[in-house]
């Protein structure tokens, strides 16, 4: 066998393995009928947070307020006070995905 037929050869191995890496063996949707939680799923967790511990409150609040504006639990946990403003209602939240900025 030459060296050029067993590059190709390894070649079409590699490419075929990584083919089969890539295709799932289930699809989520087949597994999970939805993606999100529903409002009344939420409020049973903020009540479980409430009842948990000394910081129940402050549980609560990062589980709605990461509801309501679709937060990552990275982007909750990173908040810092600089980054709200009460008096015009905002909040400047860094989005990040795997450690990256994921907007312009």
């Amino acid at each position: 066998m030459t060296s050029g037929a067993l590059a190709v050869s390894r070649l079409d191995t590699e490419e075929k393995a990584a083919t089969d890496r890539a295709t799932p063996t289930t699809v989520n949707s087949s597994v999970r009928t939805r993606e999100y939680l529903t409002t009344a799923e939420i409020e049973r967790l903020m009540a479980a947070a409430r009842k948990s511990s000394r910081y129940g409150h402050r549980d609560a609040t990062m589980i709605l307020i990461g509801y309501r504006h679709g937060l990552r639990a990275s982007e909750l946990c990173d908040l810092e006070w600089s980054q709200v403003e009460l008096a015009t209602g905002r909040l400047h939240v860094r989005r990040a995905k795997n450690g990256s900025p994921s907007g312009p």
